[in-house]
């Protein structure tokens, strides 16, 4: 029992490590060609071995049952307009920006479940919550300036992705295997993401001539996409979710750190001070649920 829990705790660290990477290298990669070309593809590339996995296991029936048709639509419809959003505005902003602004999911998260579930939200929540938002205000405040567009996209994508995971909830315990809900949800959003770029920027094939671009559609499909899923799914089958979900501020870290050695981008002052209030907040939460022991997040990272 005890290595299991290990296993799980280190699952779990390996699926934060490599969430945190996504932000930095899909704006890295992203900016060699069409961002909603390269979006759609790497999401089609990503559900590749997952449905594989669930072919092999035998569980492929579940993606393709007509009872789950509704849940799997209203889960790809969420996440296409996540994915858009986050490529479009990742092309538009900093890698830095990308990263850290992603982390405001919880805060989604509790709106939501106050909304939909009718929960209270409790003032300590309430406080990590202020942190948060406080040091998401920061990082897009550009003084005198008007606000970034790209700033603003990627502010959108985690409420998109837990409004999937309202979806996602309601069947998450039904399927045969669970691995079923990220192989729909990366296959429908990127099949509908790819086919938008294509219809809206034709000529975007061009970019796909060379190998270094299908390497970095495949390498962030395999990689930062499939196999972070594995790892988290990986990890709640081992854990319960709350503690899994309590590794979320490494994320935070590795995105912050990536930004800055891999792409190469300057942090300024209101960065330092924006991360470390997000990372006040996420620790905060993470330590109010391990207490509660209730889950931080419903379903799954992006």
């Amino acid at each position: 029992m005890r290595q299991r829990q290990w296993s799980g705790l280190l699952f779990s660290l390996l699926s934060m490590c490599t969430y945190g990477m996504v932000p930095v290298l899909g704006h890295k990669w992203s900016a060699t060609m069409d961002p909603l070309l390269f979006g759609g593809l790497a999401s089609l590339a990503g559900s590749l071995p997952l449905i594989l996995g669930l072919r092999v296991s035998n569980h492929h029936r579940d993606l393709v049952a007509p009872k789950y048709f509704r849940f799997y639509l209203g889960i790809g419809f969420f996440n296409t307009i996540a994915t858009m959003l986050f490529f479009l505005g990742t092309s538009r902003t900093s890698g830095l920006n990308t990263g850290l602004l992603l982390q405001l999911e919880p805060f989604y998260s509790m709106v939501i479940a106050a909304i939909f579930l009718k929960e209270v939200l409790q003032p300590s929540q309430a406080g990590a919550i202020v942190l948060m938002v406080a040091g998401a205000a920061l990082i897009v405040y550009r003084g005198a300036s008007s606000l970034n567009a790209g700033d603003l996209l990627i502010l959108a994508v985690p409420l998109f992705q837990q409004l999937s995971h309202v979806v996602t909830k309601q069947i998450l315990h039904k399927v045969s295997d669970a691995t079923v809900i990220p192989a729909v949800r990366l296959f429908l959003s990127g099949l509908a993401v790819t086919i938008l770029a294509v219809i809206l920027h034709p000529d975007s094939l061009r970019a796909l001539a060379t190998p270094a671009a299908w390497g970095a559609i495949i390498a962030f499909g395999f990689l930062f996409r499939a196999l972070d899923c594995y790892f988290w799914y990986k990890a709640i089958e081992r854990i319960p979710l709350v503690r899994a979900s309590a590794l979320i501020p490494v994320s935070a870290a590795i995105s912050f750190a990536g930004a800055v050695m891999i792409l190469d981008e300057t942090a300024q002052p209101r960065h330092y001070r924006g991360v470390l209030l997000i990372l006040a907040g996420l620790c905060w939460l993470s330590w109010l649920q391990l207490r509660e022991k209730t889950p931080l997040l419903e379903g799954e990272p992006l």
